[in-house]
């Protein structure tokens, strides 16, 4: 009888709250239940109703659960690694990075990432050669970045070296309009 007055339009609606709840079913195994609950009012003789609806999202949960864990196996191993990714867009020409990339380069989120902000970031006996290789060997010709050059850290002021790779994403032109890479600390093994 209820469900044929739900069917119905109430005079109007009330609040609706949403929480997820953990419970533990008959046979011990624990599910998450999203559940909505929405205050109807208005009915005949002045009832009110909540309509209650849950949603399993067990799933859900351990799937952000296992990418969270994902998340930090990954930042664990680019510290170890002492190695960034970048995407670099290049029709906009901004880019944006990993939070080891940003140490390796010692900059700060609000860094201006754009090509300019790089070759800020590329040591001044290098400039000339990473923004001649940049424009015409990768965005040119449409190669993949691959070089070994030396940076200063923005930050200590410290000289680095790394070795860049990045990995070109094309339009149906064929012009390259995105590149996603890798830079990785190299000083050691360079010294």
């Amino acid at each position: 009888k209820r469900l044929r007055k739900l069917h119905g339009s109430p005079d109007q609606n009330g609040d609706t709250s949403i929480s997820e709840k953990r419970i533990r079913i008959k046979n011990g195994t624990e599910k998450y239940i999203c559940w909505n609950h929405t205050q109807l009012d208005g009915w005949e003789n002045d009832e009110s109703f909540t309509l209650s609806i849950g949603l399993d999202v067990s799933e859900r949960i351990e799937i952000e659960a296992d990418l969270r864990m994902s998340e930090e196996k990954l930042m664990k191993a680019q510290k170890l690694a002492k190695l960034g990714y970048y995407v670099f867009d290049i029709r906009s020409g901004f880019w944006t990075s990993s939070e080891e990339l940003n140490s390796i380069f010692g900059i700060e989120d609000t860094y201006q990432k754009d090509v300019s902000g790089w070759l800020d970031i590329v040591h001044p006996d290098w400039r000339p050669i990473m923004q001649q290789y940049l424009k015409d060997q990768v965005l040119g010709h449409g190669q993949d970045f691959n070089k070994e050059y030396q940076i200063v850290s923005q930050i200590s002021g410290e000289e680095k070296w790394v070795h860049g790779l990045g990995f070109l994403k094309f339009d149906e032109s064929g012009n390259p309009i995105e590149m996603f890479g890798t830079i990785q600390d190299i000083t050691e093994r360079i010294k």
